[in-house]
């Protein structure tokens, strides 16, 4: 067993280092993802050549389709860059798997449809993620609301108390940071429960320890908070 990174001790500053890319390791080791990490992993299991991943916004679902493109060393696009293709163009990112973000938003129909009928002739593997629900991303060409009604599909689910404590602990510890518990427990019942807001609470906490020079307070995390909420406002 590898060891983690070094905590923090009085008198070290943590680096204000960027958010670190979400890979496929992490994937598998956060407990939100359980048995959906092990089936997304293994495309063997795959029930058909395209796969549809949902869930709601900010709870990390671009991050997972990023990471499962790198782990397959395949290609990642939104919906609207797919939307730009031609069918040749198409036909060329089937060389490996393929990632399509968004694809609830505004995708053309007929580049959808191409993609996954291409991928179905080929047996490449092509995961499609999107915040609705597949039956409504799409309406033409006449082919496409039968196939996509019929697209196998998968969900990521809200996080829990549990899980987002986690994501916090472990998101700090990447940058050399150990949070006071009392600055858990404050930020866990007062931040919005998503994976994107976690990760940019992690970034704040960073910055704000490496100012002051010791671990975020309770204080520090009531500032952190108030930042984000002006950032959404």
């Amino acid at each position: 067993m590898t060891a983690g990174p070094p905590e923090q001790t009085p008198g070290q500053l943590p680096l204000g280092l960027p958010p670190k890319a979400v890979s496929w390791d992490d994937v598998q080791r956060d407990p939100a993802c359980g048995k959906l990490a092990l089936l997304l992993g293994d495309v063997s299991l795959w029930p058909a050549a395209c796969l549809a991943v949902t869930g709601p916004r900010r709870f990390g679902l671009t991050s997972l389709l990023k990471a499962w493109s790198d782990r397959q060393a395949g290609h990642f696009l939104t919906g609207r860059a797919l939307s730009a293709l031609s069918a040749d163009e198409i036909g060329d990112l089937l060389d490996r798997s393929v990632a399509v973000d968004d694809v609830d938003l505004d995708v053309d129909g007929m580049a959808l449809l191409t993609l996954m009928n291409l991928a179905a002739e080929r047996g490449q593997r092509v995961l499609l993620g999107g915040h609705k629900e597949p039956p409504r991303w799409g309406t033409t060409p006449r082919d496409l609301p039968s196939r996509l009604e019929a697209l196998p599909r998968q969900v990521v689910t809200a996080p829990d108390e549990q899980v987002l404590e986690h994501r916090l602990i472990e998101g700090a510890r990447q940058h050399f940071l150990r949070l006071p518990q009392e600055t858990i427990w404050f930020l866990l019942v007062r931040m919005e429960r998503t994976f994107d807001v976690v990760d940019r609470v992690v970034q704040e906490l960073v910055l704000q320890a490496s100012e002051q020079g010791r671990p975020p307070s309770v204080p520090t995390a009531r500032t952190v908070l108030d930042i984000i909420d002006k950032e959404t406002a």
